[in-house]
C-alpha cells in the first residue's frame, strides 16, 4: 500500500510541475501583450493631445491674422503658450499677395512633437471680383476686363444691393447682385445672377490691402487714366480719375 501511495504522490507532483510550466508559458506572453497594449494606447493618447494642441495653435493664429492682418505683413507673428500639458509654438509669415504661411508645433508628453502647416489667402474675398459693392452699384460708359488668363473673361462684378448698367458699357465676365440687375442685356459676356446671396465683406483689411497694392508699385499723387490700359496692383497716393468713354 505504501508503494501505491508513493506512486500517486509522484504523479501529482509531475502534474503540478507540468501545469506550472504551462502557466509560465501562457502568463508571460499575456503580460507582455497587456504591457504592449497599454503602451500603444498611451502613445495614441499622447499623440492625439499633441494634434489637438497644434490644431488649437493654428486656430489661434487664424483668429489673430483675421482680426488684424496688416499688423503682421512686416513683422511675423511668433508666440508660444501652454495647453494640454504641451508647449505650442506658432508663427505666421506674410509671403505676399495676401498669403500667410502658418505653422503650429506642439511639443511635450514624451511622444515627440506634432507640426501643422497651412497657407491662408486673405486677399481673395472681395478681390474675387473686378468690382464689388456693399450697396447699390451703378456702372456707366465703362469696360470691365481682366488680363491675362483667361484673357478678357474674368472681369466679374457684384453688388450686395441692386445693379444698374448704362451707356456703352461692356462687362467681360459675370454680373451678380443680391437685388435686381437692370440694363444688362448685351453688356455682360458671362452669367447674370439676380437676387443671389449677400457676400460677406471682411472687416478693416485696409492695411493688408495697402501692402498688397504696394507690391505692384506706388504712384505718387493723383492719377488720371484716359486710355485703356492695365492697372494694378498699384498703390495710388492720391485720387484716381477714369475718363475712358463718353456718351
Amino acid at each position: 500500500m505504501n508503494i501505491l501511495k508513493n506512486r500517486e504522490s509522484g504523479q501529482v507532483m509531475v502534474t503540478v510541475l507540468i501545469l506550472l510550466a504551462l502557466g509560465s508559458l501562457l502568463v508571460i506572453p499575456n503580460l507582455n501583450l497587456s504591457s504592449s497594449g497599454l503602451k500603444y494606447h498611451q502613445l495614441i493618447e499622447c499623440r492625439t493631445l499633441n494634434s489637438y494642441s497644434a490644431d488649437s495653435g493654428l486656430e489661434y493664429v487664424l483668429c489673430e491674422i483675421y482680426n488684424t492682418p496688416g499688423a503682421y505683413t512686416e513683422t511675423p507673428l511668433e508666440e508660444n503658450f501652454e495647453i494640454n500639458g504641451r508647449t505650442v509654438y506658432v508663427t505666421a509669415n506674410y509671403t505676399g499677395g495676401g498669403v500667410y504661411h502658418i505653422t503650429s508645433k506642439a511639443v511635450g508628453g514624451s511622444c515627440g512633437s506634432t507640426t501643422i502647416e497651412s497657407y491662408v489667402n486673405l486677399g481673395a474675398g472681395v478681390f474675387s471680383w473686378a468690382i464689388a459693392g456693399k450697396d447699390d452699384v451703378t456702372i456707366s460708359n465703362a469696360v470691365v476686363n481682366s488680363i491675362p488668363d483667361p484673357p478678357g473673361e474674368e472681369g466679374n462684378i457684384h453688388s450686395n444691393g441692386t445693379m444698374s448698367l448704362g451707356g456703352p458699357t461692356m462687362i467681360h465676365g459675370d454680373a451678380s447682385a443680391a437685388g435686381m440687375i437692370s440694363g444688362w442685356e448685351g453688356k455682360v459676356t458671362g452669367i447674370v445672377t439676380e437676387y443671389g446671396p449677400v457676400v460677406g465683406f471682411p472687416g478693416d483689411y485696409s492695411e493688408l490691402y495697402k501692402v498688397m497694392a504696394q507690391e505692384g508699385g506706388t504712384h505718387p499723387g493723383n492719377l488720371v487714366i484716359s486710355d485703356s490700359q492695365t492697372l494694378g496692383p498699384l498703390y495710388i497716393d492720391g485720387n484716381l480719375t477714369l475718363n475712358l468713354m463718353s456718351e
